[in-house]
């Protein structure tokens, strides 16, 4: 009986067993694929769907393809449900566009594709390309891109304007958007907005308006800029025949000559500004006091680098210290550079009493336009600046036409130093109040000086240590540049001077040119800028 009892007990676990390998095979996903044409011309495209079953809801690609002469892109996902000749499929579709870019024959390997933690891949299958005309190109008409260049011949540091245009013959053309952006090695780079032109806008003759770019250089020597591949579409035939074709559209590349600043005549204090500038600044108003800040708003105007503008400078910066507030710049595009201003807020503030002559508000700049170095200056700027209240002279005003007696408010302050005087004596005697030096013995009380209530410095490291621990990038590099610029006045070592370079270089490309700042790149700067503070 025990026999037959494991006996019986082993079929059903074998049963079980079965059961549940039918099951997952049942229910594992399948993979196979559906290409559209195999045989396309140079220029056209086709569309790959790769088509995975079951109820998989995780679904992503691991691996996809690249080859040299062929462009692979994911262009959709789609649930899907079909029911053909009696039988029925669910599943999920991704679908690759392939365009064609030369004329060959592809033989394109299997794509990976995770499916719910599982791989999952295609066979492999062959691609012919022909050469000539296809139907996509006599169906967009003419269709190219250009490049256009305020300038190719420019200094270093010297901003010139690339834009970008599409031109056409065909109305029935929509832009998807950059599949490859422009090159812009040796300059820093930003996209700007010119004027109330908006991508996609018809300026006649044929010529869609894409975008505008303002590009520093930042070395000199030939390069070439420009570049890059646009998608369009456009739809053939009608109603239920029509058909999307899509194709990239390549841009030319421009070659740019950049010339270096000339060494000759070059001010001492010239910090790499080029472009064509003047200085307005506003007058401070109210009564000064010393140790307190006055603050002078200054206004920068002119066309050139507005990007990367170095800090300002007064002519005597005896008796005061010096800080500087910067705002981002207002940029407009002329025809031929960047132009527009800048507002800075200069904030002095008097380390003693008495006149005090700053002199005029300065920029050292190159003029690309002349040739030349000159500088932009403000109106001299001076004032008057009152003793603070803990060291003013405690007297009275006499009043007009007699003498006030002063004796009673001697005797007044007399009784009160006495006072206080016993009171410490007091106070002392009772062994309530001891200084006591590490070795033991009694020892004077040493009196700290208050801080002084206006410490900017101290301000400005704290504002930098909140932005970084805030992670808020903006202002961060902002208060970074800063602190570099104010280290950069105290020291004057050869070590510093690299890592200051390095420093700047660093917030130029992510304040000004427009790259992505991350933790990381974040952390460097505020590493670098410790070593040096």
């Amino acid at each position: 009986m025990g026999r037959d009892f494991l006996k019986n007990t082993g079929k059903i676990l074998t049963a079980v067993i079965l059961i549940l390998i039918a099951s997952n095979a049942a229910y594992a996903a399948e993979i196979r694929t559906e290409l559209s044409r195999n045989r396309i011309p140079a220029g056209d495209s086709t569309t790959l769907k790769v088509m995975i079953s079951g109820s998989t809801s995780d679904i992503r690609p691991l691996r996809v393809p690249a080859i040299n002469g062929l462009v692979i892109s994911l262009s959709g996902t789609s649930r899907s449900f079909q029911f053909i000749n009696g039988k029925s499929w669910t599943g999920i579709i991704l679908s690759f566009t392939i365009q064609a870019e030369k004329k060959g024959v592809y033989r394109v390997p299997p794509f990976i594709i995770e499916a719910d933690g599982e791989k999952l891949q295609t066979g492999e299958f062959v691609i012919t390309v022909d050469e000539g005309e296809s139907e996509s190109t006599a169906s967009f008409g003419i269709l190219r891109g250009e490049v256009e260049l305020t300038a190719s011949d420019i200094y270093a540091g010297e901003p010139v304007i690339m834009r970008y245009y599409l031109k056409t013959d065909s109305s029935n053309i929509r832009v998807e958007g950059m599949r490859e952006q422009p090159e812009s090695k040796g300059f820093l780079i930003k996209h700007i907005k010119e004027g109330e032109s908006e991508a996609g806008e018809d300026k006649g003759n044929g010529r869609i308006y894409l975008a505008s770019y303002c590009l520093v250089a930042a070395e000199s020597g030939r390069h070439e800029i420009g570049g890059g591949a646009l998608s369009v579409i456009t739809e053939t035939g009608g109603g239920f025949f029509s058909r999307v074709v899509r194709k990239d559209i390549r841009f030319p590349k421009k070659k740019v000559n950049v010339k270096a600043l000339p060494l000759q005549d070059r001010p001492k204090d010239f910090k790499g500004d080029v472009g064509e500038f003047s200085i307005q600044s506003g007058e401070a108003s109210g009564s000064f006091i010393e140790g307190e800040e006055i603050r002078i708003p200054v206004k920068v105007r002119g066309r050139g680098n507005l990007l990367m503008m170095s800090k300002l400078a007064v002519e005597n910066q005896d008796g005061i210290r010096f800080l500087v507030e910067e705002k981002e710049p207002v940029l407009t595009i002329d025809n031929r550079t960047l132009a527009g201003e800048k507002d800075y807020i200069i904030m002095v503030i008097p380390e003693k009493a008495g006149e005090c002559h700053i002199g005029k508000i300065t920029l050292p700049y190159f003029n690309p336009y002349t040739g030349i170095y000159q500088q932009a200056e403000s109106l001299p700027l001076s004032f008057t600046v009152s003793p603070s209240a803990s060291v003013k002279d405690s007297g009275e005003t006499k009043s007009s036409g007699e003498e006030k007696n002063s004796w009673p408010a001697i005797i007044f302050i007399a009784s009160l130093i006495l006072i206080f005087g016993c009171g410490v004596i007091l106070y002392l005697q009772t062994g309530k109040y001891r200084i006591v030096r590490a070795d033991g013995l009694h020892n004077d009380q040493k009196v700290e000086t208050e801080p002084s209530a206006f410490d900017h410095i101290q301000i400005l490291r704290e504002e930098f240590e909140k932005s970084y621990a805030e992670r808020h990038k903006d202002l961060f590099l902002q208060k970074s540049e800063k602190i570099a610029g104010m280290v950069a006045d105290e020291r004057k070592s050869t070590e510093t001077d690299a890592d200051l370079s390095k420093i700047k270089e660093m917030i130029n490309i992510y304040r000004y040119g427009g790259a992505l700042l991350t933790d990381e790149d974040m952390k460097r700067i505020y590493e670098l800028i410790k070593k040096l503070t």
